[in-house]
């Protein structure tokens, strides 16, 4: 069975989030669909893909929108907040990737695998919803374990040691950590434009001043998300958010107090669940 086509605009397509929905869309039911990217400033008439049709990302303007059904937006929050409502009064469902909406009204933070184990949560979402807030990952991840865990035993309180990517600042980031690495092992400058600071073989609590990285919005929306997907069964969040020097992928140490005497094969077989 074919799926309907749809058109789906991707805001902030030539960014690193941005590229991997349009990847994800190729690759998914939607591959069908009618792909438009959008983008501002450099990523403006870069040629890239769009399921099996070579394009170019095109610039945001008043009829962008116009007969789309879905719009992702992948740059960065203050883009977001300048288009959303446009992509609504069009007739689009926006899914915010980039967290700025989650103080709007009627706009739900959304965790469908949490939401599958938390059977009792409400999402807020329904067929007058036009837009969505999907979870952050790390926050999506700890409430899966802790819903998970919750399920099954007396979990009292948790902490969390939080280790975050360098993807989760876009390419300039990345690219930072490659050549910082290169650089030490062959004794030169460091190049600190985006951190301030060495990142490379180190764990990284706080950024210099002048670093573009901002550590603690990315802490401050963990926290807000992951406390939208917690209606009280879950425990309080406590995190420590550090950067480290990997390219991809979050890593979590957690410390879990029970109530009462728990096993670690009664652990392992919650989180399997």
């Amino acid at each position: 069975m074919t799926a309907t086509p749809y058109k789906i605009g991707v805001v902030g397509a030539g960014t690193l989030l941005g590229k991997e929905i349009s990847e994800a869309l190729e690759a998914s039911a939607l591959a069908s669909s009618e792909i438009v990217l959008l983008d501002e400033g450099d990523a403006l008439g870069e040629l890239t893909t769009a399921g099996d049709e070579v394009t170019f990302i095109q610039r945001l303007d008043q009829s962008t929108f116009e007969r789309m059904d879905f719009v992702f937006f992948a740059a960065s929050p203050e883009m977001t907040l300048m288009y959303w409502r446009r992509a609504v009064a069009a007739g689009a469902l926006v899914i915010d990737l980039t967290g700025a909406l989650i103080a709007e009204p009627d706009v739900p933070v959304i965790a469908p695998a949490v939401t599958q184990v938390m059977r009792d949560v409400i999402t807020g979402a329904d067929l007058k919803t036009n837009a969505v807030v999907p979870a952050h990952p790390a926050a999506t991840m700890l409430a899966l374990v802790f819903a998970r865990i919750v399920d099954a035993l007396p979990l009292k309180s948790t902490a969390v040691t939080l280790l975050e990517p360098a993807s989760q600042y876009g390419r300039e980031a990345m690219d930072e950590l490659h050549q910082q690495t290169v650089n030490l092992l062959s004794f030169q400058a460091l190049p600190r434009e985006q951190y301030d600071a060495q990142i490379a073989f180190n764990l990284l609590p706080v950024p210099g001043e002048a670093s573009n990285v901002a550590m603690k919005a990315s802490e401050k929306r963990i926290r807000a998300e992951y406390a939208r997907l917690n209606t009280g069964k879950l425990p309080a969040l406590a995190l420590q958010l550090s950067h480290a020097p990997a390219f991809h992928g979050y890593i979590a140490s957690i410390f879990l107090e029970f109530s009462g005497a728990v096993k670690e094969d009664e652990i392992a077989a919650a989180l399997a669940s």
